[in-house]
């Protein structure tokens, strides 16, 4: 099952990638990762995901509504 999952994330990446979009699943991911991280980490994994995609001019800034940025 995960080989499969893994095929499939991969196919979908490469698709996202055509469309110029590979920061969304990217940015899903991260935050799946969050989720289950133990407390030690998170202070550290949520202010990478700021950064890598929240913040304005992030290098992989996904498209959010401003309230939702907030």
């Amino acid at each position: 099952v995960t080989l499969l999952r893994l095929d499939g994330q991969a196919l979908f990446r490469a698709f996202l990638r055509t469309e110029f979009s590979e920061e969304n699943l990217e940015f899903w991911l991260a935050c799946d990762d969050f989720r289950t991280c133990k407390e030690p980490k998170r202070s550290a994994k949520a202010k990478k995901i700021y950064m890598d995609f929240i913040a304005i001019g992030a290098p992989k800034q996904v498209n959010l509504d401003t309230e939702t940025r907030m």
